[in-house]
């Protein structure tokens, strides 16, 4: 008999985000262990729809209705705002692969800044009274889903941790029956390096919904010390497992423009959680084929050699990857949160820079967890030492294919959840 497994995401696994990339990876990785999988999700939720992400034959998906008409319009302002491919202000030559004009991109900036900081306090003022508020409509209709049968395992990831609070309710309520719960945070809820303002309600309903589950899974052996200090009743059943690595349907490479090494940072780099600045200047200043694509609140300026845009569609970015020669991941400026592309770097076959961040001792814990792969390459968050590793790959001393990183593999992080519990 085929293991069944109910995953829930309080997100549209359809919809471009970051989170929804190891989303998918989840789902993938069930299958590939020839689970029997159903997902629960909303209908909608923000991002952009992008036919990059898969749509598994073998999975069956509950969609359930999410939003109120009035956060339906929200989510259309916000879509008018982030342009035709779902960037901020993004113009069509970000979207295909070109740096924008200066004035685009200026404007592209403020925006996204804009809207972010818009975003966040208003997140902070709806969730001070009820921490799911945002979530509140999928929740109540979600919460009417049921089966008669049971499953072996109820996996619910958050970003948002709405996904487990629906999770507790089937629970509870009856309405779905299983043999374990395991909880999956990307990164924390209330010590969140991106949460704004105080929320004590936040607090109580991360430790109630951390006390519910049977296994508690972080992705940051920082996070992990971090939480099980926090919340000490739980620290029991707190574990430590890479994200699931995903990877875009390929693409035809993109189009290179000179013969040396090129470097390649994919992912967003607000100011308040990371700072590119060292990388782009040692680009800039050794002159390197480089790609930086990400949303931010900051106006880098492209070179003849650097190009500069917003985040772009998984088939471009597929395109991208595939002809960049050096991954690049940045650490955050705080907190030991780890940005998810670094698991979806370490599975290809492209050496990868992880430029570490933090205070000295989160540096040399992150450094210690990801050494032992032997798949990283690593220096501080410091132009000149960004820049003697860049030389490194110029004067050939860096090896430009690499064996993937097979731990981060779907199947393998699926298998490990399947028999977390032996």
């Amino acid at each position: 008999m085929k293991t069944r497994v109910l995953y829930v995401c309080g997100s549209s696994l359809f919809r471009n985000t970051s989170a929804n990339m190891s989303h998918n990876a989840y789902v993938q990785g069930f299958l590939e262990n020839e689970c029997e999988v159903e997902v629960i999700m909303p209908d909608v939720s923000f991002g952009p729809v992008d036919s990059g992400l898969p749509r598994f034959a073998g999975a069956r998906y509950r969609l359930v209705r999410s939003e109120p008409p009035w956060s339906a319009m929200a989510v259309k302002l916000k879509a008018l705002l982030d342009g035709p491919s779902g960037e901020v202000g993004s113009s069509s030559d970000e979207r295909s692969g070109a740096s924008p004009p200066e004035g685009s991109r200026k404007r592209s900036a403020m925006l996204r800044s804009a809207s972010r900081w818009l975003a966040a306090s208003a997140n902070a003022w709806l969730t001070r009274r009820d921490p799911h508020r945002l979530s509140r409509t999928w929740l109540r209709r979600a919460s009417r889903f049921s089966s008669s049968r049971p499953y072996h395992l109820v996996v619910s990831n958050s970003s948002p941790a709405s996904s487990h609070r629906l999770a507790a309710t089937l629970i509870s309520r009856r309405r779905v029956r299983t043999d374990r719960w395991i909880q999956l945070w990307e990164d924390p809820w209330f010590y969140d390096v991106y949460r704004r303002g105080e929320a004590p309600r936040i607090a109580r309903e991360e430790a109630d919904l951390l006390r519910r589950a049977d296994e508690v899974f972080y992705v940051s052996p920082l996070t992990l010390e971090y939480q099980r200090g926090h919340f000490p009743e739980s620290a029991h059943k707190m574990r430590l497992i890479p994200l699931p690595s995903f990877t875009p349907m390929p693409s035809a490479p993109a189009e290179r423009r000179g013969a040396g090494p090129s470097f390649g940072y994919f992912g967003d780099y607000y100011s308040h959680t990371r700072n590119l600045v060292p990388f782009y200047e040692a680009a800039c200043a050794l002159d390197v084929e480089t790609e930086i694509c990400g949303d931010s609140d900051l106006e880098l300026t492209p070179t003849g050699r650097v190009r500069v845009r917003g985040r772009v569609p998984l088939g471009v970015l597929s395109g991208l990857q595939a002809s960049t020669d050096v991954l690049v991941a940045v650490c955050n400026l705080r907190g030991g949160q780890l940005p998810g592309k670094l698991y979806h770097d370490a599975a290809t076959s492209k050496p990868v820079l992880l430029i570490l961040d933090g205070t000295a001792r989160e540096q040399e814990v992150i450094r210690d967890y990801f050494a032992g792969l032997g798949r990283f390459h690593f220096c501080r968050n410091q132009k000149d030492d960004i820049a003697a590793f860049v030389r490194e790959v110029l004067d050939g001393r860096i090896p430009r294919r690499v064996a993937p990183e097979r731990s981060f593999a779907p199947e393998a992080v699926a298998r490990r959840l399947l028999g977390s519990n032996e």
